[in-house]
């Protein structure tokens, strides 16, 4: 199922993710881009170069944060922007769309990519199908039926849980007071469930994707990513209006104010 699992390959490409996402934040930073901003992901490059690479022909769904996604895509940063731009103004990239034939789908309304990307999937048996979602955007009650659905119908689908552990402007843990066990939450519907870390090395990391490609031949999966925000959760990009966090790099890319996940990849 892996078509070019060459970890040269994910390096090279996590690296060149990055490097857009510096240019994005530099052309927010300097005003040299008018409208919404961008959901930058720094620190997830590689994991989401991984998930890319399973196979050539993945068919994407994606949220408001699907920018990353994007970025392993292409390699014309600005013809991109130029696709989400409407009489002058950025329309950021959580409308992005079409930008790729692998993503099929993307919106701005936490939980709906899910029972969209099930529906899809049942109507197109042997498709290799991804839907990323969130911590906080799986809580929607719409998931817990999509979940049902995938199970009754073996539809082989691969949810991603991106858990940054925050909600919109705080920590999660000041929102609810119990901690979601997605494990748990997969054993019920008896689903299969793997989980990944950041921090990962490229060995562990790899063995993990494989695990992934081999399940998601014929059933479904839920795939917990847990990681730790580098850009603040509610600010879009590090620097900019509304997040002042700032974050420095050096030549090649690697963040030089806090540790960067990629450093050990140099």
């Amino acid at each position: 199922m892996i078509d070019n699992f060459n970890i040269q390959n994910i390096i090279n490409s996590a690296f060149k993710i990055r490097k857009m996402q510096i240019e994005l934040n530099n052309l927010l930073i300097n005003n040299k881009y008018n409208g919404i901003p961008f959901h930058l992901s720094f620190g997830n490059e590689l994991f989401i170069s991984f998930i890319c690479n399973i196979h050539n022909n993945l068919s994407l769904f994606l949220t408001h944060r699907n920018l990353i996604w994007n970025l392993f895509y292409i390699d014309d940063l600005y013809k991109y922007i130029s696709t989400i731009n409407e009489d002058g103004v950025g329309l950021g990239s959580m409308n992005s769309s079409g930008v790729n034939s692998n993503i099929i789908y993307t919106t701005s309304i936490l939980g709906n990519n899910i029972p969209i990307a099930i529906g899809y999937a049942y109507s197109k048996k042997n498709s290799l199908i991804v839907a990323d979602t969130g911590d906080g955007a799986f809580e929607e009650g719409v998931n817990w039926e999509s979940l049902h659905m995938m199970k009754k119908f073996h539809t082989p689908l691969l949810i991603i849980i991106q858990d940054n552990d925050q909600s919109m402007y705080t920590n999660k843990s000041q929102r609810v007071n119990f901690e979601l066990k997605y494990d748990e939450i997969a054993n019920a519907f008896n689903i299969d469930y793997l989980s990944i870390y950041q921090d990962d090395n490229l060995d562990v990391m790899s063995k993990k994707i494989l695990n992934v490609s081999n399940i998601l031949k014929s059933k479904p999966l839920i795939l917990h990513y847990k990681y730790k925000a580098i850009n603040n959760h509610h600010g879009a990009t590090p620097g900019y209006t509304g997040d002042q966090l700032i974050l420095t790099f050096d030549s090649n890319g690697l963040l030089t104010n806090r540790y960067d996940p990629l450093s050990n990849l140099k």
